[in-house]
């Protein structure tokens, strides 16, 4: 979750796999925050695309 690799406008918000719909409150939330620039409640870092972008 958070911002495309190369793309400063498209965010994904993905891998949820059986679990979507129980953690899309929580997902919104962390990129509603990541969005509007305000601190989330967790550390997004481990959610981040650019993580395997190498």
């Amino acid at each position: 979750m958070g911002r495309l690799p190369g793309h400063r406008r498209t965010w994904l918000a993905t891998g949820h796999g059986m679990m979507g719909v129980g953690m899309s409150a929580g997902t919104g939330q962390l990129v509603a925050d990541l969005l509007a620039g305000r601190g989330p409640a967790v550390d997004p870092s481990a959610f981040d695309p650019g993580r395997l972008a190498g």
